[in-house]
């Protein structure tokens, strides 16, 4: 069983990256965004975003890893904005079946983006083409033009460093 939570900030492609792992290595991808309440978005964006809220989202989002991994579901893969190291601790607390960390982190220049808007083409369509693209492979190339991702698993998030 392969539990992947996607973490990083805003905006780097944590869940373009997560589909892209779901459509070609057969996981059920979520985003953790799904799981914020109408309640949970107001607040966010009124700045009333606080720890119990956040705690919240991690308990909906350990609850969908858990109620998928119940069900027989062996491969999962998520996306959410994990700022702070307690956050990841409070998920590993919470998934009965663990999990697997990777920052997803973007340093584009301009000239970066259009490499990487070549790369992800290049991706794209050996994924249409059902070419076979191995799992160390496709993440090489995805940090190469995308991405610097780091994979911490359940045992060392606390001892995580950029």
């Amino acid at each position: 069983m392969t539990n992947i939570i996607l973490f990083g900030p805003p905006g780097v492609g944590k869940s373009t990256i997560g589909k892209l792992m779901a459509d070609k290595f057969d996981f059920i991808f979520f985003d953790g965004d799904e799981v914020m309440t109408n309640d949970d978005r107001v607040a966010l964006s009124s700045g009333q975003w606080d720890d119990g809220r956040r705690q919240g989202v991690l308990r909906r989002i350990a609850e969908r890893f858990n109620a998928l991994n119940s069900e027989g579901v062996q491969n999962v893969v998520t996306s959410v904005a994990l700022t702070m190291s307690w956050m990841r601790d409070e998920l590993v607390r919470q998934i009965s079946y663990g999990a697997v960390f990777v920052l997803v982190r973007s340093e584009l220049s301009d000239e970066k983006i259009e490499e990487a808007k070549i790369q992800a083409e290049k991706l794209r369509k050996q994924m249409e083409n059902k070419e076979v693209v191995d799992y160390e492979h496709f993440a090489a190339e995805l940090e190469k033009s995308l991405t610097r991702i780091k994979i911490a698993d359940k045992w060392r998030t606390k001892k995580y460093r950029k």
